[in-house]
C-alpha cells in the first residue's frame, strides 16, 4: 500500500533533524493543484530541549519527469538566489530532485504568513488600493532592475532579436509537438513583426507575475512565490499581468498597473502590443493543450467544465488577438476540444 502524503513528509522530515529528535506534521492543506504542481502548506511540530515547537511550511512537488525536474530546480534556484540578493521570495528548507523519498521532485519553502495581494486589493478603499499598486509595481520593476547575472552569471551577451527570437521559436515548437497547428498563424505573424521589438538588455523574467503570486505579511511585506522563470524582456511580464488582469473581469486595475509602471520607469512602453499578442497566444495554447490533454484521457466531465469557464475569457483573447493581427482565426470552441 503505498504511504499518505503525510506518513512520507512525516518520515522525511525526521531525516532533516538532529538524531532522537521526534518530528511529527500536522494540519496538511493543499493550496493549488495544476498540471505542473500540487502546493500543500503543513505544520512541523518537533521537541527542542524539552519544548514544543511548531513551524509552518510549504512543499510543491512537481510532475516525476524530466520536466517536472527542471521546474523544481529553477525554483530552487531562483528562490535560493533572490534570497541572497536580497528580493522578497520565501527561503528553502530542503529540495529533493532525484530518488525522491517523496516519489516525486519538490521544494520545501517557508511559509509566508498573510494574504495574497488578490485579496488585499478586493478589500481595499481608493487610497489603499493605490498604495497596493505601487508597491505590487515596485516589486516587478525591481525583479527587473536586478539584472539577468543574479540568475545567469555567465550570461553572455545576445542580438536584439535573440530573445523574441527563442519566444517565437518556442510557440512554434509547442504548436508542431502537441498538434495546435491552428495557432500556427499567430506564430507567423509574430515571426513576421518581431523585428519591431528589440530588446535592450535581458532581465529575470517571473512568467507569471499576477497579484495571487504575491503575498503580503503582516508587516505589508511583499513576497513573489511560484518561480517559473526565465531570462527575458520586462515586456513579456508586464503584458502578461496586463491580460492576466483584464482577463479576469479588473481592467481597470489593469489601467492602474500600466500607469504606475510608466511612472516609475519615466518612459512609455513601446512594443507592449506585441508582447500582448505575445502572451495571449501563449496562454491560448497552454490552455487549449490543457484541455486536449483531459479530453484524450477520458476526463470528459472534467474537460467539459473547464471549457465552460475558459470559453468566454478564450473568446475575448481571440477578439483581441483578431483586432490586433488582422487575422480571422478559429473560434473558441474550435481551439479549446
Amino acid at each position: 500500500m503505498t504511504k499518505s502524503l503525510q506518513t512520507q513528509l512525516t518520515e522525511y522530515a525526521r531525516t532533516l533533524l538532529p538524531p532522537g529528535v521526534d518530528a511529527r506534521t500536522a494540519q496538511l492543506e493543499r493550496l493549488a493543484n495544476n498540471p505542473n504542481s500540487e502546493v500543500y502548506r503543513f505544520a512541523l511540530n518537533y521537541d527542542e530541549a524539552g519544548l514544543e515547537r511548531t513551524q509552518t511550511f510549504v512543499i510543491k512537488l512537481y510532475a516525476n519527469t524530466p520536466d517536472g525536474m527542471d521546474r523544481a530546480l529553477k525554483e530552487r534556484h531562483a528562490l535560493f538566489n533572490l534570497r541572497g540578493a536580497h528580493y522578497p521570495v520565501p527561503g528553502v528548507l530542503a529540495v529533493e530532485i532525484e530518488e525522491s523519498p517523496l516519489e516525486r521532485p519538490f521544494v520545501i519553502m517557508e511559509h509566508i504568513d498573510g494574504q495574497t495581494f488578490e485579496q488585499a486589493l478586493a478589500e481595499a478603499d481608493p487610497n489603499r488600493r493605490a498604495e497596493l499598486v505601487a508597491q505590487f509595481v515596485n516589486l516587478m520593476t525591481d525583479l527587473h532592475g536586478r539584472g539577468a547575472a543574479v540568475l545567469t552569471p555567465r550570461v553572455g551577451a545576445t542580438s536584439p532579436l535573440a530573445l523574441i527570437n527563442r519566444e517565437v521559436y518556442t510557440l512554434r515548437g509547442l504548436a508542431n509537438t502537441y498538434d495546435l497547428k491552428e495557432f500556427l498563424p499567430l506564430v507567423d505573424w509574430l515571426y513576421a513583426n518581431r523585428s519591431g521589438v528589440p530588446c535592450a538588455e535581458p532581465v529575470i523574467t517571473h512568467r507569471d507575475f499576477v497579484p495571487s503570486n504575491v503575498v503580503l505579511n503582516p508587516r505589508g511585506m511583499g513576497y513573489v512565490v511560484d518561480w517559473g522563470w526565465q531570462i527575458g524582456d520586462p515586456r513579456y511580464d508586464l503584458a502578461w499581468t496586463l491580460l492576466a488582469l483584464r482577463r479576469s473581469g479588473h481592467p481597470a486595475l489593469a489601467a492602474e498597473v500600466l500607469g504606475e509602471y510608466e511612472r516609475v520607469t519615466g518612459v512609455p512602453v513601446e512594443g507592449l502590443a506585441y508582447y500582448e499578442v505575445l502572451v495571449s497566444t501563449r496562454w491560448l495554447m497552454g490552455v487549449s493543450r490543457e484541455l486536449r490533454t483531459q479530453l484524450g484521457s477520458g476526463q470528459e466531465s472534467q474537460h467539459t467544465a473547464a471549457m465552460l469557464a475558459y470559453l468566454q475569457p478564450a473568446r475575448d483573447a481571440l477578439a483581441f488577438l483578431e483586432s490586433q493581427t488582422g487575422l480571422s482565426l478559429p473560434t473558441a470552441e474550435v481551439l479549446l476540444t
